[in-house]
C-alpha cells in the first residue's frame, strides 16, 4: 500500500477504512477454498458461532485481499503478518479488532500445521496488541 490516509476513529474512520478494505484486490479462489476449509474444521471440532465464523472469515480474506497473490495465506511470513498489522494501525483499526484478527490468524496457522500445509506457523513470535483495560460494572 502507498498511501495511508491518517488513522482515526469514529463513524468517519469506520467509513473510510470499510472504503480502503473495498479497495483492495478480489479475494483469491485458493485462499477463499481454505479459508472455509479452516472454518468448517474450526466449527465442527469448536463450534464456532455463526459470528465468530463471519468475523474469522473477513479477517483472513482482509489478509489475503492485502497481499494481493493466490495462496498468500500458505505462503505468508512472520513479517507480511507484522507489515498488515501496521498498515491497520496506520488506518485506524482499533487494538481489539487487532487482537480478534490475531486469533483468527493464530488459529488458521495452528490448522494448518495439523493439516501438514506448513511446517511453521508465522504467528509465533508475533505479540498481542494492548487492550485498554475496562472499568468494572
Amino acid at each position: 500500500m502507498t498511501s495511508d490516509p491518517s488513522p482515526r476513529r469514529g463513524r468517519q474512520g469506520i467509513a473510510e477504512r470499510r472504503l480502503l478494505a473495498r479497495s483492495l484486490p478480489d479475494l483469491p479462489p485458493g485462499d477463499a477454498q481454505l479459508i472455509e476449509r479452516f472454518l468448517d474444521a474450526t466449527w465442527a471440532e469448536t463450534g464456532l458461532s455463526p459470528a465468530s465464523r463471519d468475523s474469522y472469515r473477513r479477517d483472513l480474506a482482509g489478509f489475503a485481499r492485502w497481499r494481493a497473490s493466490d495462496g498468500a495465506l500458505l505462503a505468508a511470513s512472520a513479517a507480511d503478518l507484522s507489515g498488515y498489522l501496521a498498515w491497520r494501525v496506520r488506518v485506524g483499526y482499533s487494538p481489539r479488532s487487532s487482537a480478534r484478527l490475531l486469533s483468527a490468524l493464530r488459529g488458521f496457522y495452528a490448522w494448518c500445521m495439523r493439516q501438514r500445509l506448513r511446517v511453521d506457523d508465522p504467528t509465533t513470535l508475533l505479540g498481542s496488541p494492548t487492550l485498554p483495560r475496562l472499568l468494572p460494572k
